[in-house]
């Protein structure tokens, strides 16, 4: 671990596993608060998050104007490039030579790491690997997850905004379903989440605009039960409208359609990561605030630790950020509350009192970004 001295290190920014709504505002508010540093000399990032690293295929964040850099919290993705590789304890090791090549090269003292669970994962393992080794190099990182699954957490990175853009999707397709007065079941599957965070999203919408039935993960109800409720909603009128987890629908034997009426499956999936319209205005803050306490969390020495979002106040809505300890977020889930399930209509008090401040207000896009081309970070190696 770098000790603070007073002799300058440079910084390496990594993204890794599915990218979320705000990772590129994360990169945005590491890159301004580490060019002002005095503590930092140089800042790069890995083309495609550890494949960059292993490679020693780096380019060179300060090379683009300030004015390029600007567009980055409105640009879908990761600017950076992404990969889902993770690594163990010992495979940090075994990799530890060609890690160490590219630290001597670009005198790399300091690493933030943007990603979820497994990105965690590799952050202490690369922490461990550097403290055994005897290697001056910080390792934080931030936790993004669009289904709000990081432990240690208020919330993750990026879930404000997949869910603000859940309830537009949903609030659409309802309009339309609800228009063409088919004789039919619509079944919305919320794909490649591993609680009910962003699926219970939807018990915010007013009920015209709400899907009929909502089951996120947590539910408890069987087939039969999903059946005989869908039938009470026929029996009202003409569509029935459902959203549910995709694991959900696996586990109940949902995906075959049995319904007795012609069926569609709507999957929701990339675009909890497009944009920029629909960010959550608090995310993209949160975002960008949660990578500059890491990097000026360097400057004291901090490593093996992730940023945390801690709620203070729910009206009006105050949080704080601090850094927890990786070995207490690793192989922890932040579960989602099953309480907070009423029934397939209703969410409870609870749940809206938690999620309505993430989705309060939509981030305003300065229009002469709009048709705008963000910058060729990939290209500026170094």
């Amino acid at each position: 671990m770098y000790n603070g001295s007073s002799m300058k290190k440079a910084l390496l920014i990594l993204t890794l596993e599915k990218t979320v709504a705000v990772t590129n505002a994360a990169l945005y508010g590491a890159i301004l608060e580490a060019r002002k540093s005095s503590f930092i000399e140089g800042i790069y990032g890995a083309k495609c998050g550890l494949e960059g690293l292993l490679n020693d295929d780096i380019v060179d964040l300060e090379k683009e104007e300030k004015e390029e850099i600007e567009k980055l919290p409105f640009l879908p993705g990761s600017i950076l490039g992404t990969s889902g590789i993770a690594l163990s304890y010992n495979d940090c090791t075994l990799e530890m030579e060609a890690i160490k090549k590219v630290i001597a090269r670009l005198n790399i003292g300091y690493f933030l790491l943007l990603g979820g669970e497994k990105t965690s994962e590799l952050s202490l393992s690369l922490s461990t690997s550097f403290l055994l080794g005897g290697i001056e190099a910080s390792v934080l990182c931030l936790p993004m997850s669009e289904d709000n699954a990081i432990a240690m957490s208020d919330h993750s990175l990026g879930y404000p905004s997949a869910a603000m853009r859940l309830l537009s999707s949903v609030r659409s397709i309802v309009e339309v379903a609800r228009s063409l007065r088919n004789r039919k079941v619509y079944l919305l599957s919320v794909e490649d989440t591993s609680n009910g965070s962003l699926s219970s999203s939807a018990f915010l919408l007013p009920e015209e605009e709400r899907p009929d039935l909502i089951y996120p993960l947590e539910s408890a109800a069987t087939k039969e039960e999903v059946l005989a409720s869908i039938s009470e909603v026929l029996s009202a009128k003409r569509e029935a409208i459902v959203l549910a987890d995709r694991a959900f629908i696996e586990r109940t034997g949902l995906e075959q359609m049995p319904f007795g009426v012609p069926a569609e499956k709507i999957p929701l999936t990339y675009f909890h990561r497009s944009g920029p319209e629909g960010l959550a205005s608090l995310d993209v803050w949160e975002a960008e605030s949660a990578a500059r306490l890491a990097v000026l969390s360097f400057k004291n020495g901090e490593s093996g630790k992730m940023a945390s979002i801690v709620r203070e106040k729910d009206v009006p809505y105050e949080s704080s950020l601090t850094l927890v300890p990786l070995g207490q977020a690793v192989g922890a889930r932040r579960p989602f509350p099953k309480e907070w399930i009423v029934s397939p209509s209703e969410g409870s008090p609870e749940l809206r009192s938690y999620l309505s401040p993430l989705v309060s207000g939509e981030a305003a896009i300065p229009p002469s970004l709009l048709l705008k081309a963000g910058p060729n970070l990939l290209y500026k190696k170094v």
